[in-house]
């Protein structure tokens, strides 16, 4: 269903959270079924929704911190399934993503811990 609002309406972020987020779980829940695989196509089509949303609106920092979120995810299982440069890429993205909010001092407590979290796995800091 929410696929159909969001290619009905494909100007309205709203639907796109909503389907992001459900690939999000959707995801979750493959990982602990042990369908790596699956869990990882699913988080790559939640972090591509939330890519776009940042596009759209690159100045919200709650869109900023919810890709970095997405992303971090995308870590996590391609931590599992094979150790590759995705991961680092994502933790790279997270990075370059939240700094902006950092140094106008307006990153959430979530952000925080999302960019600690990157600086301290990632090998180019």
């Amino acid at each position: 269903m929410r696929e159909e609002l969001t290619e009905l309406e494909p100007g309205n972020t709203t639907y796109r959270r909503d389907l992001s987020i459900s690939y999000e779980r959707l995801a979750d829940l493959a990982s602990r079924a042990g369908e790596l695989r699956t869990a990882r196509e699913l988080v790559d089509q939640a972090v591509e929704i939330r890519r776009a949303i940042h596009r759209l609106e690159p100045h919200r920092v709650d869109v900023a911190v919810e890709l970095a979120y997405t992303l971090y995810l995308s870590a996590a299982i391609t931590a599992i399934t094979a150790p590759d440069s995705t991961a680092q890429a994502n933790r790279e993205e997270i990075i370059e993503v939240l700094i902006p909010f950092e140094d106008a001092s307006l990153l959430t407590a979530r952000g925080h811990a999302l960019l600690v979290w990157a600086r301290e796995h990632d090998g180019n800091h």
